[in-house]
């Protein structure tokens, strides 16, 4: 059984397509790496917002309300820093959507570029109580 070569007229062809196959491989392993970086951001922004969640329910005996959430004078009372909602690829329209269920448990959403541990790539769910 023979493998079939192929065979270039011009070996600048083969530099050619050589390269356009190497360039390609750093590309995407390039845009891995950044997806993987995003995912890895996302997630620990994410873990920020819990403990947040979890100050303002133990100073409050309750979770805020959506409006709350979105007040940054209320964040800076109880987040080490603010979460960047803005996405840093083209998969997700935003980082994190938080939703509070009642008074005592809330659900937050967040949306990796990549997958992360046990989590997906796309949207995830994060479930919190103060019961």
């Amino acid at each position: 059984m023979q493998i079939p070569f192929i065979k270039f007229k011009s070996p600048i062809l083969a530099v050619i397509l050589l390269a356009a196959l190497l360039l390609g491989s750093v590309f995407w392993g390039i845009r891995q790496g950044r997806a993987n970086a995003n995912a890895q951001s996302v997630y620990q922004d994410s873990q920020e917002i819990v403990k947040g969640l979890d100050y303002f329910f133990n100073d409050q005996n309750r979770f805020p309300t959506p409006q709350e959430f979105l007040d940054t004078k209320i964040l800076f009372t109880y987040f080490s820093r603010l979460p960047n909602n803005t996405p840093d690829n083209s998969f997700c329209s935003e980082n994190f959507i938080y939703k509070r269920l009642d008074a005592d448990s809330y659900e937050l959403n967040f949306c990796l570029a990549a997958d992360l541990g046990p989590y997906r790539k796309g949207w995830n769910q994060l479930r919190g109580s103060g019961k």
